[in-house]
């Protein structure tokens, strides 16, 4: 299994990135860390990831988490199409997705 991210054409015409399913070894990294798992520590870690490599981004991005799924919306497709390709390179790059949950610090449950 991998981490599902998924694009669509949403609400009131803006964009949705959402993540609501975890691959086996990023999740067991999470329980490695205590972290809870779910939308809430996705939405800290996607946030970091924006302010490490997409930080022009950060405010075009209406980023929040409910339970097990975190969502990002936008007016344009394009920066999402971005962030969920960072995304998946920090679920298959270990170095990265540890960079981006160090660099969330408390802002990560």
């Amino acid at each position: 299994m991998e981490t599902k991210i998924t694009v669509f054409e949403g609400r009131e015409g803006k964009f949705c990135l959402t993540i609501t399913d975890t691959d086996d070894e990023t999740a067991h990294l999470f329980e490695e860390r205590e972290l809870q798992g779910g939308g809430y520590t996705w939405e800290g870690i996607v946030i970091s990831l924006v302010e490490m490599r997409m930080p022009n981004a950060l405010r075009q991005f209406e980023i929040g988490a409910e339970g097990d799924d975190m969502y990002v919306y936008c007016k344009s497709r394009e920066p999402l199409d971005q962030l969920a390709q960072l995304i998946r390179e920090a679920t298959s790059d270990r170095a990265l997705l540890i960079a981006a949950i160090e660099n969330a610090g408390d802002d990560i449950e």
